[in-house]
């Protein structure tokens, strides 16, 4: 099919960015990340101890050429902003997130134990 031609064209044209940085404060490997699809534009991390990160990729846009390091808008740790526990479930492990499909307000984090989470991306909070 004409897609599937040029789907894997585009994919062999990607590359590694060696102008942008990505760095978190949350002290283990990222296990997952997610981007919106609405505008491309915000970035959910999720890591190994049940940390979620949240970027503006606009900002890495800015300045086309100079190499940056891009910082999460927002940022949360079980234990440190939430007295809910792990959004990742009880392992601590953030294993899935994943954007709302119709609008870049809500999300949801899957943890290894099942457990999931839905939140509110505007108060970065959990709302079930």
């Amino acid at each position: 099919k004409f897609i599937d031609y040029v789907q894997a064209r585009n994919l062999s044209n990607l590359a590694l960015s060696t102008s942008v940085e990505v760095q978190t404060n949350a002290r283990s490997p990222t296990n997952c990340l997610a981007i919106e699809k609405i505008e491309y534009r915000y970035l959910l991390s999720g890591a190994l101890n049940g940390s979620i990160s949240l970027f503006d990729l606009e900002v890495a846009s800015s300045g086309y050429g100079t190499k940056h390091t891009l910082h999460p808008i927002l940022e949360h740790t079980p234990g440190v902003n939430s007295s809910q526990g792990s959004y990742g479930g009880g392992s601590g492990m953030v294993a899935s997130l994943q954007w709302y499909p119709e609008d870049s307000g809500a999300f949801i984090s899957a943890g290894m134990t099942g457990h999931v989470s839905i939140f509110d991306t505007n108060y970065f909070a959990i709302v079930a």
